[in-house]
């Protein structure tokens, strides 16, 4: 009996886990020609204006909390866009400063869709883990973030879907 009632546990927890690679959508803002995944449909910001010394920067985020995982996208448009007149030195200096104090796993230059970027892994000080894209694309800075609060071994496998999904598309 407590062989069938196991198996019969087993049985339902089985279409739940490929349901879980179900729940995935494909996410795009024309706004901000990019596409990606989202584990679900995220809540969208409208661009919130920052100041960045003197420099005004309006930042824009879709975000999405699923338990100890977060997932997010911000786009911040420059005003000015000779602040970055060194996309490669601007993503390098961003990402050590964003890492400082934490345990880094990979700090390295990528591309994508043309454009320069970075591709960082850290581990907080708190704990949670990080996964990350900088990129720089006509005067924007795009960050694709992964947070995980947990230990869960799976939170790599969306970090990798989530990032490798991220693409620029034509604008609107």
């Amino acid at each position: 009996m407590r062989l069938a009632v196991t198996l019969l546990f087993l049985t339902a927890l089985l279409p739940g886990a490929a349901a879980a690679d179900d729940i995935w959508t494909k996410f795009r803002s024309d706004a901000d020609r990019f596409a990606v995944e989202f584990p679900y449909t995220p809540t969208a910001q409208e661009p919130l204006p920052l100041l960045v010394g003197d420099v005004k920067v309006a930042t824009r985020s879709y975000a999405l909390e699923m338990g100890k995982e977060s997932f997010l996208v911000s786009v911040s448009a420059y005003s000015n866009r000779l602040l970055v007149s060194n996309p490669k030195l601007f993503l390098a200096s961003l990402a050590a400063e964003q890492t400082r104090g934490a345990a880094v796993e990979d700090n390295s230059p990528i591309e994508v869709g043309g454009n320069p970027g970075r591709e960082i892994v850290f581990t907080t000080a708190k704990g949670e883990w990080v996964r990350a894209y900088e990129i720089f694309a006509s005067g924007k800075l795009y960050e694709v973030v992964f947070r995980d609060g947990g230990k869960d071994g799976g939170a790599r496998k969306h970090a990798a879907r989530f990032l490798k999904s991220f693409r620029f598309v034509p604008g609107a």
